[in-house]
């Protein structure tokens, strides 16, 4: 089985991923060596290059892969992605939890080698102190791996979520719940004062201008509703179409509706030309279902002749 785990961060955001059951638990070993992998053009030193870590694992192939600034590879020069030949490169990554201290080769716009794992036993200290829990080696490698720090749990602190342990900062690390992301949905409105809450929204896609723009529209966004919203797709945009056509206080549960069965502003919009305004949310449901487009309804128009959006239903199940 091959399992793929792909860190977000605040520099990057990517997806995690797996061919058997998605696993959010984090490593159970620390591995003896972990590979790495560099890409990037080779130009400026500000520039973000493209770094990869994957190790094997009882079985198991696990990979994070990050867009970092080429300053936190310390001893590392990113201008040896210039020159065409290989040249052995050395250089450290410093997490919170942990460092690795790396080697391999550099060539042109790339490199790749080996890595090792040494967890900082002060940082494992200071979880422990914290009321969090002291990490085993193989959490704080997860950690580490996530990029999760105290930065994270000074923001959870900050914001009065409940206190975490240990497996919920890994699980949060590796569905790239970060510090940033916890005070953004915060000043968004975020009301939700549980990780696990937090995390989930992270893991369905949820942003803090989504909640922000949802508690604009008039709805109290929780974890709940947001969730029934993001996995079927109902977008800001959406929302903001359908209030302009007059549909602003559609419930959650009417929104889904909508959005599932392909009820569009167009398709309002293009019923309202035709003098069907203001219809209800299961009429355009309805509607929708049994094929009534504008160019069916504009066919059964006739001057003394305006069917109900009822009877224009019933005419196309019947087939007239």
């Amino acid at each position: 089985m091959i399992r793929t785990i792909v860190a977000a961060t605040t520099a990057a955001l990517l997806a995690f991923s797996s061919q058997g059951p998605a696993s959010a638990e984090g490593p159970t070993e620390v591995p003896e060596t972990i590979e790495w992998a560099i890409t990037s053009d080779g130009s400026e030193r500000d520039e973000r290059i493209q770094l990869t870590l994957s190790y094997r694992s009882r079985g198991d192939h696990s990979q994070w892969s990050n867009g970092i600034n080429p300053d936190e590879l310390q001893g590392f020069d990113p201008a040896q992605f210039a020159t065409g030949a290989d040249r052995l490169v050395r250089f450290r990554i410093l997490r919170d939890a942990g460092r690795f201290d790396c080697e391999g080769i550099a060539r042109r716009q790339g490199g790749s080698g080996e890595c090792r794992f040494e967890h900082d036993p002060a940082f494992a200290a200071e979880l422990e102190r914290r009321g969090i829990g002291r990490p085993t080696r193989a959490e704080s490698f997860g950690l580490a791996l996530a990029r999760v720090g105290l930065e994270l749990v000074d923001s959870l602190d900050r914001h009065h979520y409940s206190r975490p342990t240990v497996g919920d900062l890994v699980r949060s690390g590796i569905h790239g719940v970060t510090a940033t992301y916890v005070d953004e949905m915060t000043r968004a409105g975020w009301p939700d004062g549980a990780l696990d809450g937090l995390v989930e929204m992270r893991i369905h896609g949820v942003s803090a201008p989504y909640v922000r723009a949802l508690a604009e529209a008039g709805y109290r966004p929780d974890a709940a509703m947001v969730r029934q919203l993001a996995i079927h797709g109902v977008t800001t945009d959406f929302i903001r179409e359908m209030g302009d056509l007059g549909y602003r206080r559609l419930t959650a549960e009417e929104l889904v509706t909508l959005r599932i069965h392909g009820v569009s502003a167009q398709f309002v919009r293009a019923l309202a030309e035709l003098g069907y305004e203001g219809l209800s949310a299961d009429q355009l449901r309805s509607m929708r279902i049994h094929g009534v487009t504008a160019e069916y309804v504009r066919a059964k128009l006739r001057p003394d002749f305006r069917p109900t959006p009822e009877e224009l239903v019933s005419l196309r199940i019947r087939g007239t």
